[in-house]
């Protein structure tokens, strides 16, 4: 007997990943019809093996053919069908926990529909995440949030090489994370705590941080670091060595090289001003 697993809203900020459900499926018996006014309360991922389903926002009927992974975010109103004829095979998990954070990009009140650039991919390792979950045994809990955190990576690959969404609505995670480092400029480079931030994971931000400002992280906070201390040498009667503590560097003489390779010049041309 299949143990149902109850969506608690309070565990979702407990857990990384949670798979409520998965399935396999042939719907070529009759009719297949699903409304839900409201939605659910979790996230929701369906991928169309074989033939094809039929989704409806706001009165508009959209299909959707095989290799299609429609995305649903939770609470939002789900009305989808599929035909007899069709015979169409659909393949489905209900997930939440913080790793969903991954999807705010695509974060929509409607339906989300991504067509994957390699189906076989993707329903490859959904396919192991259902057999997972109907097998069960010894961590078969952790082997599903583990295929179901890969299914998320593969979904938001897809959808940033369909081009369904620029790095703009993320502009805003990046801007905290500037902010964190001007106010923080004297803390060590933290790199997964950037990515956390952004909701990304460490490579994916190199790479956005440096198309948004021109610069790496590392970069960027050395210059933030260096600025901070032409302020001091400026404005204080602060040693060259006592500035480049209060700014994050241990050895003095590490400090002047990055300071002259960003400025040009030595602190102490700032000092004897």
């Amino acid at each position: 007997m299949k143990r149902h697993i109850e969506y608690n809203a309070e565990q979702q900020s407990d857990n990384y990943m949670t798979v409520v459900n998965c399935n396999d499926r042939m719907l070529g018996d009759r009719l297949h019809t699903t409304l839900r006014e409201n939605g659910r309360p979790d996230f929701g991922v369906q991928y169309i093996a074989a033939g094809k389903g039929y989704f409806e926002d706001d009165g508009k009927v959209k299909t959707f053919e095989k290799g299609s992974i429609i995305l649903y975010f939770p609470n939002v109103r789900q009305h989808y069908y599929f035909l007899e004829e069709d015979k169409t095979e659909l393949m489905w998990s209900h997930f939440y926990g913080d790793a969903c954070k991954m999807l705010e990009p695509l974060k929509s009140d409607k339906t989300v529909h991504i067509e994957l650039r390699n189906p076989k991919e993707f329903e490859r390792i959904l396919k192991k995440l259902v057999a997972a979950y109907n097998e069960k045994g010894a961590y078969h809990e952790t082997v599903c949030n583990g295929y179901m955190i890969i299914l998320l990576g593969l979904i938001m690959k897809n959808a940033i090489d369909r081009g369904m969404y620029t790095d703009s609505p993320i502009n805003e995670d990046l801007d905290k994370v500037i902010s964190y480092m001007h106010l923080n400029y004297n803390k060590p480079i933290d790199l997964e705590l950037y990515a956390k931030m952004c909701y990304v994971s460490r490579s994916r931000l190199i790479h956005i941080f440096k198309s948004y400002t021109g610069d790496s992280p590392y970069h960027f906070q050395l210059k933030i670091r260096i600025e901070r201390a032409i302020e001091m040498l400026t404005n204080t009667s602060m040693t060259v060595s006592e500035c480049a503590e209060a700014v994050g560097f241990s050895d003095t003489s590490y400090f002047c090289r990055i300071f002259k390779k960003i400025t040009s010049k030595n602190p102490s041309s700032y000092r004897e001003k």
